[in-house]
């Protein structure tokens, strides 16, 4: 994935740290009948991990549930343990990573829904790009990680109750539109997705959180109306067309990206707006609006961490 990421832009994003606080947890949302909590070291992981493996850092979810990470002393490669007391042992496979953070305080175990509490676990590839830097949600319930079904192309980037509610959602960035050169687009155009959790996934919301999307949506009016530059009118033309699509207004994002191959002089710029804009307008209601060249690939930012699980005593 190429990085041509506009350090300006990405401050529309709501970057916070992992797992924002959010409003205390109800009563009776963790289980009485629980052990009490057990003060763990890393010999309690030792016998789980595959030679070269060690535990360097865990977190105590609080109702019997603990997470740690582990790290291949002679590379970068980690695993994920989530080992109940006397109960269950779940470790990842393998994965490469620079780091793994547990949240802290408040931020650790927040409300998804009246019985469910989620932990938000960031992974940092090392990359300086935006897939290298994503959240992977767990539940208390299941004890694996909660899949969203907006599917390839977008990363969970943060996990924030943007209502008020109690509830967390779950940020998203779009970053299917990313892979353009540079010297036909200014930057990296994206929008974000806003998800809420229910029924054990999280699903698309963007259309219920236009406080979260107006901002964008403005920034990238005035972005094409105050340039003349064409790749950085481009740049700003996909990423309204899209943020309006997100928010459910297709037909609205279509129309006007229509006009913009015509108002563009550079050839091979051009060819690329009308590309799109053919492609776009051709799109069912039901389909997504990825671009035309978008190729889905396995990457961790999206890809399910896959866990194997041992029975303890």
């Amino acid at each position: 994935m190429k990085s041509k990421i506009i350090i300006c832009f990405l401050a529309l994003l709501m970057l916070v740290s992992c797992g924002t606080p959010v409003a205390d947890e109800p009563e009776n949302i963790v289980d009485e009948n629980i052990a009490s909590k057990h003060e763990y070291t890393p010999e309690d992981f030792a016998e789980f991990l595959p030679e070269g493996y060690s535990v360097y850092d865990w977190k105590d979810a609080g109702n019997g549930l603990v997470f740690a990470v582990a790290k291949e002393s002679e590379t970068s490669k980690r695993q994920i343990i989530l080992l109940r007391k006397g109960a269950l042992v779940k470790v990842s496979e393998p994965f490469p990573a620079a780091a793994v953070e547990f949240g802290s305080g408040k931020s650790w175990g927040v409300k998804l829904d009246e019985s469910t509490l989620g932990y938000a676990v960031a992974f940092d590839l090392g990359t300086g790009d935006i897939p290298g830097y994503f959240v992977k949600v767990f539940s208390d319930k299941t004890y694996e990680e909660i899949p969203c079904d907006l599917g390839p192309g977008y990363v969970a980037r943060d996990f924030y109750d943007l209502d008020g509610t109690g509830f967390a959602n779950l940020l998203m960035i779009n970053i299917k539109w990313a892979d353009v050169s540079s010297e036909i687009i200014a930057g990296q155009p994206f929008t974000q997705a806003v998800c809420r959790y229910e029924n054990g996934r999280f699903v698309d919301d963007t259309p219920n959180h236009p406080n979260q999307m107006e901002p964008g949506l403005d920034q990238f009016k005035a972005g094409i109306q105050g340039t003349d530059n064409e790749a950085d009118a481009l740049y700003y033309a996909i990423c309204l067309m899209i943020t309006m699509d997100a928010m459910g207004n297709r037909d609205e994002a279509v129309e006007g990206f229509s006009t913009v191959p015509q108002r563009i002089l550079d050839k091979d710029r051009r060819a690329v707006a009308q590309k799109i804009a053919d492609h776009v307008s051709n799109l069912k209601s039901y389909e997504m609006m990825n671009p035309p060249w978008f190729n889905p690939v396995l990457e961790p930012a999206w890809e399910l961490l896959k866990f194997n699980t041992i029975q303890v005593k």
